[in-house]
């Protein structure tokens, strides 16, 4: 049987001090690959801002708002 492969957690103390945004090259730095990045924002725990930088849901200090506007 094959072991469940555990997914890496989002540096969200990182993001906290980022104003709760994080660069691809964080996300990669932290141990997300391409599908993990593409599943965390699938489930809403990131919201892709541009190419290349994510919102991550759940850290105070950023909003959706505060994003677009």
């Amino acid at each position: 049987m094959r072991a469940a492969r555990r997914s890496p957690r989002l540096p969200t103390e990182v993001a906290a001090a980022a104003h709760g945004l994080l660069s691809l090259a964080d996300l990669r730095r932290h141990g997300m690959g391409r599908v993990a990045i593409e599943h965390a924002v699938s489930g809403g725990e990131l919201l892709r801002v541009t190419r290349g930088l994510f919102a991550v849901g759940g850290v105070q200090g950023t909003t959706t708002r505060e994003i677009t506007e």
